[in-house]
């Protein structure tokens, strides 16, 4: 099979994930509907931990950690996406700048947990810009501080805040 029929392949793959995608995110939707009402949690830890055993079983070796990797991704995605319809619902965000400005955001994370390279990564995926980052471990945590900048007006800023102050603890803006 010659390179461009390969890619052609990948094209397709790549298109039936996307509506997969869409398929999951409107699934997602419809996940924060439900836990609205019962003010149930959208991070459940052990509920990714599961997924992860899931969709690692009976996968090739090399491409374990690649596919926990994907899936991590993905839910990152669904709980950011979920986050974003409860904004308005959270006063420790009114202390966000209402457009462009800069906030600190610290927080501790488990130790070892990768809660701190999800913040970090929702942060730069909805359009904010670290200016600074200390990480320092304190104990089983890692205390963590983060100058961001952007536009605090755009919902996926905001979400993104909220996903931070949601799956961390001990959070704070200044």
């Amino acid at each position: 099979m010659g390179l461009k029929q390969i890619r052609e392949e990948i094209d397709a793959i790549d298109s039936q994930m996307k509506e997969l995608f869409q398929t999951r995110m409107e699934l997602s939707r419809q996940v924060i509907e439900s836990k609205k009402q019962t003010k149930a949690a959208v991070y459940v830890p052990e509920r990714e931990q599961e997924v992860l055993e899931t969709c690692s079983d009976k996968v090739a070796e090399e491409l374990v950690s690649g596919i926990k990797a994907f899936f991590r991704k993905i839910m990152e995605i669904s709980r950011s996406y979920q986050y974003a319809q409860l904004v308005e619902e959270d006063a420790e965000l009114k202390k966000l700048p209402q457009k462009e400005g800069s906030v600190s955001l610290s927080f501790d994370c488990p130790q070892g947990s990768g809660q701190f390279a999800s913040c970090l990564s929702v942060l730069t995926d909805s359009g904010l810009t670290p200016e600074e980052i200390l990480a320092e471990r304190q104990g089983d945590a890692c205390h963590c501080r983060i100058r961001i900048s952007g536009d605090f007006s755009v919902e996926s800023a905001k979400a993104a805040a909220l996903f931070v102050r949601k799956e961390t603890e001990h959070f704070t803006i200044n």
